[in-house]
């Protein structure tokens, strides 16, 4: 069976010098251009620089930076301009769960009609084979 990371924001810095950090193994030695990243847990441990490029990217501009510097009235702001989207997306969730429940009401009745009518049909192919049957045998 195949995983995947899940997508965690790591801190992780490139040691310019060789350094000892301690981790949940143990004590270990980090070479020159090593990553040493810390974990969600807050441990650390390093990295080779090849292994960190192919498992890692730089996180820029996240949300949590732009807010972690704003000032309160600018956080109230913030959250005025979410609800109002959020406010939207409901909105417009519902226009669009009416049009599928009017779609799908529609096509019922549709199909509704359609056995109607087959039904109909039959019950005059059933009432022309009586008439048929009553005149034959008088």
């Amino acid at each position: 069976m195949k995983y995947r990371k899940k997508p965690v924001v790591i801190e992780a810095y490139q040691t310019d010098k060789e350094i000892v950090i301690h981790t949940l193994e143990g004590d270990m030695k980090a070479n020159v251009g090593d990553f040493i990243i810390t974990g969600v847990n807050g441990e650390q441990y390093a990295c080779k620089p090849d292994i960190f490029c192919k498992t890692y990217e730089p996180v820029r501009n996240t949300e949590f930076d732009r807010i972690k510097g704003m000032s309160v009235k600018e956080m109230a702001e913030l959250y005025v301009d979410f609800i109002t989207q959020q406010k939207c997306v409901l909105s417009e969730l519902e226009r669009t769960s009416a049009t599928v429940i009017d779609v799908v009401r529609r096509d019922l009745f549709l199909q509704a009609v359609a056995w109607l009518e087959s039904e109909v049909q039959e019950n005059d192919r059933r009432q022309t084979a009586l008439r048929r049957i009553i005149q034959t045998s008088l």
